[in-house]
């Protein structure tokens, strides 16, 4: 099993936006299945299936490093895992979200799309991306409308590589999208992140990628791909609508990624508004 054999799912993506590594959809649902869920320094809450039998703690951690488990599995945990459908759920700062909008009869021709507009949406080629979409939704002209979700091969292929060596059959690799209820009280607090997303575009070059973004009160943080992360500090400080600009964690360059990850902090200035 590789990473070549990669079948999208169709989800709605409030529900979760999968990446399916397995023989197919219809086959891996037989699977007992095992979730993983990543907490930091790519350590994983381990939760299994309901009838399971578990003779260790409720909960689980373990870490995966270079394709392998860190340290000794449990018993019960490797037993649970041989022959299951694992359900991967990474952090949403491991993806790029990006929105596609369509003619409406391009909707039984998906796949080949998605795939073909990968390099122009992302930084990756199609070949050395894992990528998934959401469920298309209609608007208005006979278009429709979907986000694709995308990373880095390189960056999923250690997770794969660490289960498959365990036994497991299937792996579904996904990231989860934050509440409604915490979506709701951010939208009431905070300015548009729609507004904030679209004033950071007229901003950053086109190098540059962000793959998370989240704005409380007055504060924005963006964390992305670029290729010149310094600059980036002066470009936001220039703005009219942002100041107090800074790194607020080390920027990093992982395998898989096409540039430097960075993580900036800045201020929203009052009266916000693009011009």
């Amino acid at each position: 099993m590789n990473l070549r054999n990669i079948t999208a799912t169709f989800r709605d993506w409030m529900d979760c936006v999968a990446l399916t590594i397995g023989d197919s959809v219809g086959y891996v649902r037989a699977f007992r299945r095992v979730r993983l869920t990543e907490e930091e320094g790519d350590t994983f809450k381990i939760d299994l299936a309901p009838g399971v039998k578990n003779d260790g703690p409720a909960a689980e951690y373990l870490c995966i490093a270079d394709g392998a488990f860190v340290g000794p599995v449990p018993k019960h945990i490797a037993s649970a895992l041989r022959g299951s459908r694992a359900d991967l759920i990474l952090r949403s700062d491991r993806f790029l979200l990006r929105p596609l909008d369509l003619p409406k009869r391009a909707g039984e021709f998906l796949e080949g799309i998605v795939r073909s507009q990968i390099d122009r949406l992302t930084p990756w080629s199609a070949a050395d991306a894992a990528f998934g979409w959401s469920r298309p939704t209609e608007i208005a002209k006979d278009r429709i409308t979907l986000t694709v979700v995308a990373t880095a091969r390189a960056l999923v292929s250690p997770y794969i590589q660490a289960l498959m060596a365990l036994g497991v059959k299937s792996v579904v690799v996904s990231t989860a999208p934050q509440a409604q209820l915490a979506l709701e009280r951010r939208k009431r607090e905070s300015p548009s992140s729609a507004i904030v997303l679209e004033a950071l575009s007229q901003i950053l070059p086109d190098h540059t990628y962000a793959t998370e973004l989240r704005v409380e009160g007055d504060k924005l943080q963006v964390i992305g791909i670029t290729h010149d992360a310094p600059s980036l500090i002066r470009l936001i400080e220039q703005s009219p609508h942002f100041t107090s600009a800074t790194f607020f964690a080390p920027t990093t360059r992982s395998p898989g990624d096409p540039g430097e990850r960075f993580h900036i902090e800045a201020r929203i200035k009052p009266g916000f508004a693009l011009r």
